[in-house]
């Protein structure tokens, strides 16, 4: 796969070069983005504690927000490619810096190149049930042991690490992606070696393969994918292989998903939990005009600490959204989650509970 893209990018090289480029626009930066705000009210299993605060309960309300500035920036050469660029910009108070950002060399027969710190293919294309508003249930009631550890149901580990991403062009409805990321250990950064010097081996590529048609009346979104992240020379991180199939169907108004994720994860030598393991999640929501409604389940097991047990995060979503117009959308939603933890000793189930959610999405 390396060989595979670097050979593919070479090519790419050559035929800008001899390609006459014209006299192509300056890049001019346009700014979108999004700013999402939610209040919650939870209530958390009687006997929750918040970690380093025993004694007491967990907050029953609060305020969750997330917000982006997104910097974006293209120019078309006479000869059909298209340079572009974009940049993502923590909004959230205390929070002002890079998220992702990558410049992208695409064409109609060309396909499209990402170079720098995107998703790798298989989230950048993931198929997966409608969640409602997030999946992120802990930052209304946090898995209180440290045992437990519900990220099985992430896709892929390295983050915005930088990387190579070719997307073929989209044919038949089919369309296959792939990535190589030279060095994970710098998830975040924007600016790291290409050279993975100091974690040998610590590596990773992803494939994607989508399949996105109408068979009749039915509108079909399927994916097939895989990650493959190798263990540190060091052994102090650890290693990732993981698998995940989606498929969305929509008639109607209607909106049926299915997802699957199978995570195995080498050990190493830092001691900290396994996420090896599997997610299955299943949503069903009906829309009409502004107005859509759904359901949505999620259930996860991971091997945690213990080689003998399984965590388990299980989640039921009833949620609903209305558009009051382009881009300004009200969403709520109503959920139950349980932890369990891995050794099933009863003083350890500290965390689970159900909660509202409503706020706003905003999009610009």
């Amino acid at each position: 796969m390396k060989k595979f893209l670097l050979s593919t990018s070479a090519i790419v090289g050559i035929g800008l070069i001899a390609a006459p480029a014209g006299a192509a626009e300056r890049i001019k930066l346009s700014l979108g983005g999004y700013a999402n705000t939610f209040i919650g009210f939870s209530d958390a299993e009687d006997d929750a504690r918040a970690s380093g605060f025993a004694g007491r309960e967990t907050a029953s309300h609060g305020i969750h927000t997330d917000k982006e500035v997104h910097f974006n920036g293209s120019t078309k050469l006479d000869n059909g490619i298209s340079i572009a660029v974009r940049i993502e910009l923590e909004a959230s108070e205390n929070q002002t810096t890079i998220d992702e950002s990558y410049v992208t060399i695409s064409s109609d027969t060309l396909g499209r190149f990402v170079i720098g710190g995107d998703d790798a293919a298989q989230a950048g294309a993931n198929v997966n049930a409608n969640k409602g508003i997030s999946n992120d249930y802990d930052n209304w009631i946090a898995e209180v042991n440290a045992t437990t550890n519900d990220n099985t149901y992430d896709v892929g580990n390295s983050g915005d690490s930088q990387k190579i991403t070719y997307w073929a062009p989209r044919y038949g409805g089919f369309q296959l992606g792939g990535s190589y990321v030279p060095n994970t250990s710098s998830r975040g950064a924007t600016n790291t070696s290409s050279v993975n010097d100091n974690v040998d081996n610590h590596s990773a590529y992803s494939l994607s393969l989508t399949w996105k048609d109408s068979v009749g009346d039915i509108g079909v979104n399927s994916q097939v994918a895989m990650y493959r992240e190798g263990l540190a020379a060091d052994n102090t991180e650890p290693g990732q292989t993981s698998y995940n199939a989606g498929l969305r169907l929509a008639y109607q108004g209607f909106d049926a998903g299915i997802a699957f994720l199978r995570s195995i994860q080498s050990m190493g030598t830092s001691g900290a939990a396994r996420s090896s393991g599997y997610t299955f999640q299943t949503s069903l929501s009906y829309s009409e005009g502004p107005w859509k409604a759904g359901v949505y389940r999620l259930y996860a097991e991971n091997q945690g600490a213990l080689a003998d047990g399984d965590d388990e995060t299980e989640v039921y979503t009833v949620f609903g959204t209305y558009d009051l117009s382009d881009g300004v959308q009200l969403r709520g939603m109503v959920f139950n989650v349980d932890y369990d933890e891995e050794t099933n000793v009863d003083q350890n189930e500290l965390s689970g509970g159900w909660g509202v959610v409503a706020g706003m999405a905003l999009n610009f």
